[in-house]
């Protein structure tokens, strides 16, 4: 083999030199070959270089897509759940200013039904006082009328005794008029005494004031 690669250089072929330092000498068509073969293994190995290339690319373009996607995901959710916090936060304050306002309403119920039992009671105490004013000032005056009354009376008939003597005292013989002078006197005795009682019984009022009449001497 070697003498007809050796041969075949002799008409202008390629050598090649092996490990052994011994010179092979090739065809040209082997080294035409070869070097076509040469070329092809380096297109492959650009066009696969050029792939390796493209896909690193796509799949850089891929990831940075997912994860674009994925981060608009996220924030979605965060946005979502944000929405909801939001909205449940304001249902709940709605909540509590709802019982809020009912509870004012209910103590402001209270307190208006409270002013309106007061008055109520109130109104009562005014009436049933006025009631016991009135009876008491009725009580009062019949009181006094009697009062009046009986000094009256009582003033009348010492006047008419009075007067009696008076008029008959200069036909009256000593004895006489001495009996007449001390039932006068007796008489005007038992007035005074029966007026003192008047004045200290207590009024009808049960205020303390005493009834004031005029007094017959």
């Amino acid at each position: 083999m070697f003498g007809i690669l050796f041969d075949a250089a002799t008409a202008g072929g390629a050598t090649l030199t092996l490990p052994d330092c011994t010179t092979v000498v090739i065809s040209p068509d082997i080294a035409s070959e070869r070097g076509q073969n040469e070329q092809r293994r380096a297109q492959a190995q650009a066009q696969h270089q050029q792939q390796v290339t493209q896909a690193n690319t796509q799949a850089q373009t891929d990831q940075q897509r997912i994860q674009s996607e994925m981060d608009q995901q996220v924030q979605q959710t965060d946005n979502r759940m944000r929405s909801d916090v939001q909205r449940e936060e304001t249902r709940g304050q709605q909540q509590v200013d709802r019982h809020l306002q009912q509870g004012e309403q209910g103590y402001q119920q209270e307190i208006q039904s409270g002013e309106r039992q007061a008055e109520a009671e109130r109104q009562r105490a005014e009436s049933a006082a006025a009631a016991k004013r009135a009876e008491a000032e009725a009580q009062f005056q019949r009181e006094l009328q009697a009062y009046q009354t009986e000094l009256k009376r009582m003033g009348d008939s010492l006047k008419t005794m009075v007067d009696a003597y008076e008029k008959a005292q200069l036909v009256m013989s000593p004895a006489a008029k001495e009996a007449k002078q001390k039932e006068i006197a007796g008489k005007k005795q038992g007035h005074q005494k029966r007026t003192s009682e008047l004045e200290r019984k207590p009024p009808g009022r049960g205020d303390g004031r005493r009834c004031r009449g005029h007094r017959t001497e």
